[in-house]
């Protein structure tokens, strides 16, 4: 029988797995305002939060940020903030309430509602999970160009991360109130640098001295951040519902895998988030380039081929012969070798626990959501792997191919709309496929030189650019599935 009443404290004793639990919702001293409060988050960082304080008898909230959309704060706002996380693998389900999510404030409803949590005195750590487009930044540094920057330092409303950031701790240096730890945790190298390059730039546009203030008051934690969270179905809310016995509309599925490297960088207090398995360490830069290059570039890979082909989960893809092998050899040849590989690591077994993830279909992940943001993800995930190995001498074709096909993507979906394409520079790309779409080799070679995607090194190099076009006519003609062929037969 399907389940009528709602998660929520009053009703959590009807729930069979979570009988036992207590939930403390007394205000606490101790408290994280994370800002971009979507799935990822609420299965990662406040579960590693939740497990500190289950283990080690401590009382740290979160207060979750939306900048736009009020969506997660109506659908956790009736259920008292709490709901279920699933893992599940191909041999194993686990079920978890989380229970230390405060409260939600939404900033398109009231700006000050977020600049009071940020300038909290309990608030102790801020935690960000954005994507990459929302750090509003250009060469590391904040981009003042952007139409939403530009209208936030006009107006003096923050509407932006870097501007809410910079205007929170305007706040709290006129209050006299401590400084905070900020931590990013998007797909970005380098991510806490540049989230203090960005918020700085702001601050300086907000009071000359806020950015003096910045460097003595507050830390900036570079993390490497790792889990696959699929967006939540109507059928995975009914499942989870089913299994924790009450109607959860915030239930999430992901798998048992999860990693959070954190730079050692703390400005005061943290939870011990070691106690779930975080690792803290004094530079992460290792780490972050290993599962940007291993994982989120071969998912990215995945994506593209997947959707050239027609499937709609990365599982589906991942399942067939030729591109399990390319996927395989993409890390091994390529990926792997374009790295310094942390102490510790055994590229093998990261490399086989990779396609393990992969191919869980019991957390299935839409090609079309990780296709997203190409231009942004590209550089980060494919192309600095390419300029890497080129400096070793050793060839990028599996890199190449994986370009290809995102340039073949774009090309399709320019011809047919058969599919979404979701990018914040996709006018731009549109603007140079369709001027050049009856040539495979004016495609590339426009994208390369005005799309602002391509590094500079690799505008200039010949020997990448004609394996790009040389696999492009291929996929063209052939289709992908016998491009791959070719290229893993060699």
């Amino acid at each position: 029988m399907k389940p009528q009443k709602p998660l929520n404290i009053a009703n959590l004793s009807e729930a069979p797995a979570f009988t036992a639990l207590s939930v403390n919702k007394k205000p606490s001293d101790h408290k994280i305002v994370h800002i971009g409060i979507g799935a990822f988050s609420r299965a990662h960082q406040a579960l590693y939060t939740q497990i500190a304080n289950d283990k080690t008898g401590s009382h740290w909230t979160i207060v979750g940020v939306s900048l736009r959309s009020p969506g997660v704060r109506n659908t956790l706002k009736q259920q008292d903030y709490l709901y279920t996380i699933m893992e599940r693998s191909l041999s194993r389900t686990n079920l978890r309430c989380i229970t230390c999510l405060e409260d939600i404030v939404v900033g398109s409803e009231d700006p000050n509602s977020v600049l009071e949590q940020l300038a909290s005195e309990p608030t102790k750590i801020v935690t960000i999970t954005v994507t990459e487009k929302g750090y509003c930044q250009k060469n590391q540094h904040l981009d003042t160009s952007n139409a939403d920057v530009a209208a936030d330092i006009k107006s003096g409303l923050p509407t932006t991360m870097p501007a809410y950031l910079a205007h929170g701790l305007l706040k709290r240096k006129n209050m006299g109130l401590a400084g905070l730890t900020i931590i990013s945790c998007d797909n970005l190298p380098n991510n806490g640098e540049i989230l203090k390059n960005v918020v700085k730039d702001f601050a300086y546009t907000l009071d000359t001295d806020l950015g003096l203030w910045i460097d003595a008051n507050v830390k900036f934690c570079s993390t490497m951040v790792d889990r696959i969270v699929p967006a939540a179905t109507a059928q995975v809310i009914e499942a989870i519902s089913e299994a924790v016995g009450l109607v959860d509309e915030g239930a999430l599925l992901c798998e048992p895998f999860r990693q959070w490297v954190i730079e050692d960088n703390f400005a005061g207090t943290r939870p011990e988030w070691e106690a779930a398995g975080a690792l803290l360490v004094t530079d992460v830069a290792a780490y972050e380039k290993l599962k940007l290059r291993m994982l989120n570039g071969c998912h990215s890979a995945i994506a593209y081929i997947g959707t050239l082909l027609g499937d709609e989960y990365i599982h589906e893809t991942i399942a067939r012969p030729t591109v399990q092998e390319f996927i395989r050899r993409l890390m091994g040849d390529e990926q792997s070798q374009s790295l310094e590989v942390p102490r510790g690591i055994d590229i093998t077994a990261y490399s086989e626990t990779i396609i393990e993830r992969f191919e869980n279909k019991y957390v299935p992940y839409r090609n079309a959501q990780v296709a997203t943001d190409g231009s942004l993800k590209l550089p980060q995930r494919l192309l600095f792997s390419a300029l890497d190995l080129n400096n070793k001498g050793i060839s990028a074709e599996f890199i190449a191919l994986s370009v290809a096909a995102w340039v073949s993507y774009l090309m399709v979906y320019q011809k047919t709309k058969g599919y979404s394409v979701n990018d914040p520079n996709l006018a731009l790309l549109e603007t140079i496929v369709a001027a050049n779409i009856d040539s495979a080799e004016a495609v590339v070679q426009h994208l390369i030189a005005e799309a602002g995607v391509f590094p500079q090194p690799l505008q200039s190099d010949a020997e990448f650019t004609d394996a790009i076009i040389r696999h492009l006519i291929k996929i063209q003609e052939e289709g992908v599935e016998r491009a791959i062929s070719v290229v893993i037969t060699r």
